[in-house]
C-alpha cells in the first residue's frame, strides 16, 4: 500500500509554498520587498554610526593607561573601564577619563567592526520593522 499525500486547494494567484508556512512566516514573505528597501537604509545608517564609533574607546580596543597598553574588556560601569591583565585594588577598573585610545589602523578597524556588529545583531531587525522609537534615544548606544 502506498501513502498518498492529499492535495490541498490554494486560492488562485497564490503560491502553494506560501500556504505551507506559518502565518508569521507568510506575513514576512509578503512584506519582504518593503523590508529589503528599509534594510538598505538601516544598514547604511549603521555603517555611518559605526564610523562615528571609531574614535571612541570601545570594548576590545587597545588603550594607553599609566604609560602602558591594555585591552578594554568590560565597560558596564558608567565612568570606568575594566582592563585586561591589569591588577589594582578595584579588580582592574580604571577611570575612563584616564584612558587614551591607541591610534592605529588595526585598532580603528576593530572599533568599526565592533560597532557594526553591535548594531546589526542588537538593533537592525528592530529598526527595520519599527524604526527608532523615542525611548531608544535615551539608551547609551549612540556614538558621541
Amino acid at each position: 500500500m502506498c501513502n498518498v499525500i492529499p492535495e490541498f486547494h490554494v486560492p488562485s494567484g497564490e503560491s502553494k509554498a506560501l500556504h505551507m508556512l506559518s502565518p508569521r512566516k507568510e506575513e514576512q514573505m509578503r512584506t519582504k520587498p518593503l523590508k529589503g528597501i528599509r534594510g538598505i537604509f538601516w544598514r547604511s545608517y549603521i555603517i555611518w554610526l559605526a564610523l562615528r564609533w571609531m574614535p571612541q574607546i570601545n570594548l576590545g580596543d587597545l588603550i594607553w593607561y599609566a604609560g602602558s597598553k591594555y585591552y578594554v574588556f568590560n565597560g558596564v560601569r558608567c565612568e570606568s573601564w575594566r582592563l585586561a591583565n591589569f591588577d589594582n585594588s578595584d579588580h582592574g577598573w580604571v577611570k575612563r577619563i584616564d584612558c587614551k585610545k591607541v591610534v592605529s589602523i588595526k585598532n580603528y578597524l576593530q572599533s568599526f567592526k565592533s560597532g557594526y556588529n553591535f548594531y546589526m545583531t542588537s538593533w537592525f531587525d528592530i529598526w527595520v520593522t519599527e524604526g527608532i522609537k523615542p525611548w531608544m534615544r535615551a539608551c547609551r548606544i549612540w556614538p558621541r
